[in-house]
């Protein structure tokens, strides 16, 4: 059972890392399905951000997780893929047709596959999360520095979304500043 466990950890690993990956790299995908799936505006941002961030350190912590905290990282997963389908779902019941974005621009059109391909993700996590309460993991247990390691790289694609989302925000390009409305000034400089 133990390499069982193992598959699950490394497959899943795999599947949220090149989730994540590719959210990062086409963010615009991931957030424009977000906005035409009706979330609300104000959440776009926030969650397109956080949502490759948790990925990563998910993939990170599936790995490098120590056998009493393996459980947490699988039911930690569980959580996100059911957080995930149930999202899927109600984009489908509601009709709305639009790309998940869930592997960037590369990603279909929500269907009944991406609805099955979640579920059956879903029930591989937890699988895993019921192997990892009774079955040991063949994976050595990670030092301090790698589980520190894939935190870092959690929180730095969370830092590296997040000022490329604000970069627009926060640099004025000459387009910005053209059009905005600067006052006619009379001859001695005044409004």
């Amino acid at each position: 059972m133990g390499w069982f466990l193992l598959s699950l950890q490394v497959g899943l690993a795999l599947l949220l890392s090149i989730a994540a990956i590719q959210k990062a790299l086409q963010s615009s995908q991931f957030s424009a399905a977000l906005r035409l799936s009706h979330v609300p505006s104000a959440a776009v941002a926030p969650v397109a951000v956080a949502v490759p961030a948790v990925e990563a350190l998910l993939a990170g912590a599936l790995v490098v997780s120590t056998p009493g905290s393996l459980p947490i990282a699988f039911a930690a997963t569980v959580l996100l893929l059911t957080m995930f389908t149930a999202w899927v779902g109600w984009v489908r019941a509601k009709r709305i047709r639009i790309r998940c974005g869930c592997f960037g621009s590369g990603s279909p059109a929500v269907d009944f596959r991406t609805i099955t391909r979640n579920v059956l993700t879903l029930v591989a996590s937890g699988a895993g999360l019921l192997l990892a309460t009774w079955a040991d993991s063949p994976l050595p247990v990670a030092s301090p520095w790698m589980a520190s390691a894939a935190i870092s790289i959690g929180l730095g694609l969370a830092l590296g979304l997040g000022l490329r989302a604000a970069v627009p925000v926060l640099v004025l390009s000459l387009d910005r500043l053209q059009r905005r409305q600067v006052p006619d000034l009379d001859a001695d400089g005044r409004l």
